[in-house]
């Protein structure tokens, strides 16, 4: 399984759209379906709707399949329809609305933290390479994470900062990005007095005798990069202690709807692992940009999917948090300083 990061999860539903496509050709008359709403995109990324055919006599050997997309698309819009699972109200030490830079806000898990943070209310900034903006954000600024310059203009007079870059093709290579850029957003927020940084990691990321680490690490050595960026950011914040940053560290990464707070446990000091879908990643870095979780790492998994990070038994550590709500989750965490 991949870990935490923007490595790439196979789609069910992009297979189903490509199969579709091609038995219906030219001559069916494809259409696009209306857009599902952006803010519900957390719930269910892939709840994008297929290409199906326009009215007419459906193909006899496409029955079945178009039944079973029939019956997804109407599983996720049920999906769409229910409530974010642990979104509640700005906390009450947010006097405005926050204003909230996403980083890397292109990626499938950056437009799941944007939605979120646009659900509970917050200011939404897209951070890209080229300024644009990524749905219904209010604007875009360009943040080039190996730029360092750029990020200082793009976060300057935000209340948080989430950073979900990762590396990829164009964005530059692990260590360019997920070394270098960690530590160049962490330069640029301190430089701008940001009050908050929130990175998304990876569990697993201090183990390197790990299974998790060992083969996450064939991708350009991305978990050695990771490592790295997360020891530079805190070197830059360990003479500002009123700023203040969080390292989310998830498992491995699925897709599909949030199991939401109360199905996950976070922990502290990498030694357990599991699952964990992008939208809960997605919703615990935008609960660390607005509640208070100062200075501290947490590893996040689903619960039924808990096991130890390396391959031997180990008793709890005593640091695992499990609650009702998100502010319950983050209250209370160990900061890095005293693990």
């Amino acid at each position: 399984m991949a870990m935490g990061g923007e490595m790439s999860v196979a789609r069910p539903l992009l297979a189903v759209v490509v199969l579709l496509a091609a038995l219906s050709g030219p001559a069916a008359g494809l259409r696009t379906p209306r857009p599902l709403p952006t803010a519900r995109q957390a719930v269910a990324e892939q709840a994008q709707a297929p290409w199906v055919p326009a009215d007419g006599a459906p193909l006899a050997d496409r029955r079945g399949l178009l039944q079973r997309t029939v019956a997804t698309t109407a599983a996720a819009a049920a999906a769409l329809a229910a409530p974010l699972p642990g979104l509640e109200p700005l906390p009450v030490h947010a006097a405005a609305p926050p204003v909230v830079v996403v980083v890397g806000a292109r990626g499938r898990t950056g437009k799941l933290v944007q939605d979120y943070l646009l659900a509970k209310g917050a200011t939404v900034i897209s951070g890209t390479r080229d300024g644009s903006v990524v749905g219904d954000a209010t604007r875009g600024v360009a943040a080039d994470v190996t730029n360092l310059s750029t990020l200082e203009a793009a976060v300057k007079g935000a209340d948080a900062v989430i950073f979900c870059a990762s590396a990829s093709k164009k964005g530059g290579n692990a260590k360019q990005v997920d070394n270098v850029g960690v530590q160049n957003i962490a330069s640029a927020c301190v430089s701008q007095k940001v009050p908050r940084l929130v990175v998304v990691s990876s569990a697993a990321v201090s183990k390197p005798d790990s299974v998790g680490y060992k083969v996450t690490n064939l991708f350009g050595g991305i978990m050695t990069q990771k490592y790295e960026g997360e020891q530079a950011l805190r070197s830059v914040y360990a003479s500002t202690p009123e700023l203040h940053y969080t390292i989310v560290r998830p498992g491995g990464l699925k897709d599909g709807p949030p199991e939401g707070p109360a199905a996950l446990e976070l922990n502290q000091g990498d030694d357990f692992i599991g699952e964990v879908t992008r939208a809960d990643v997605a919703a615990a870095a935008a609960e660390a940009s607005i509640n208070y979780a100062d200075d501290v790492t947490f590893e996040l998994y689903s619960i039924k999917t808990r096991s130890p990070t390396l391959s031997k038994q180990r008793p709890p550590t005593g640091l695992e948090k499990r609650a009702e709500t998100w502010p319950a989750l983050l209250e209370g965490l160990k900061p890095d300083a005293k693990l």
